[in-house]
């Protein structure tokens, strides 16, 4: 039976998850950022999980003067790509 990870979150560089870490005292491993589709698969492959559900943290991402709904587009944009990329592994 495959494993899927169905909470995996995407972090983009615009979203700064280590000034987050600082911020809040995240512990996220060095290594895992900035973030990347193949940093992802080889923690995936490391932890046996076989798929992960892409998806956004619920973090404060926006900026005052920034368009929130360009913004959401675009990440939804980019993480389809990441999912067409490695379909196999990612959606």
């Amino acid at each position: 039976m495959p494993v899927i990870d169905v909470h995996h979150h995407y972090f983009p560089d615009s979203i700064n998850k280590a000034g987050h870490n600082k911020l809040w005292g995240w512990k996220t491993p060095e290594d895992h950022l900035p973030w990347t589709p193949e940093v992802s698969l080889k923690a995936m492959d490391a932890s046996g999980i076989d798929k992960a559900i892409l998806s956004l943290p619920a973090l404060p991402v926006f900026e005052p003067g920034q368009d929130p709904r360009n913004i959401t587009r675009q990440r939804n944009e980019d993480i389809a790509r990441i999912r067409d990329q490695h379909p196999i592994r990612f959606g």
